[in-house]
């Protein structure tokens, strides 16, 4: 964790449920440096939130090799409703004492992936998709920075997937 410690406001930064998802581990890292790095936005952006990270979701996963699951034949990412597997559990309990400990927010979550193609799964829902919203102008600075590489894939928030339960569960994009 870092940033101010009395923000209201939390950034969750999440990895690596997949074993083998290097290259979105690679980027969670690149992301993560940038945010507490030494740049005048970066300092800016710590001085009004807190940014929680878990680089590694599934550890026993990534040692054993396995290629969606945890040691247990577990998809993580499939496991946010329920919470049957320990990592979930401990996230999400993590979460909330952090957001308890001083009446925060979770302002935005992150998970990062590896896929063929640069995409952003978001809740097809989520008014922060809306033009004036803050993922809306962050996926257009992407895709004007990135021409043709950034696309949006949107899905209703009906399955036990993480963005899906950051969603309905603090309305989080």
């Amino acid at each position: 964790a870092f940033g101010d410690v009395a923000a209201k406001r939390v950034l969750l930064v999440l990895g690596r449920q997949h074993p083998p998802e290097t290259t979105g581990s690679r980027a969670l890292m690149a992301f993560v440096d940038r945010l507490a790095g030494d740049s005048p936005r970066a300092v800016e952006f710590r001085r009004s939130v807190r940014v929680l990270v878990v680089p590694v979701m599934n550890p026993d996963g990534v040692v054993e090799g396995q290629w969606r699951t945890n040691a247990a034949g577990a998809d993580l990412n499939r496991h946010w409703r329920a919470f049957r597997q320990p990592e979930t559990t401990a996230v999400r309990d993590m979460l909330q004492r952090q957001l308890d400990a001083s009446r925060r927010t979770l302002a935005f979550a992150l998970d990062f992936h590896s896929t063929w193609q640069d995409i952003l799964y978001t809740v097809t829902e989520d008014p922060a998709r809306a033009p004036g919203g803050i993922l809306r102008e962050w996926i257009d600075a992407m895709q004007a920075r990135f021409p043709g590489r950034i696309s949006e894939s949107t899905s209703p928030p009906n399955t036990g997937v993480f963005k899906n339960w950051t969603y309905t569960r603090y309305a989080a994009p």
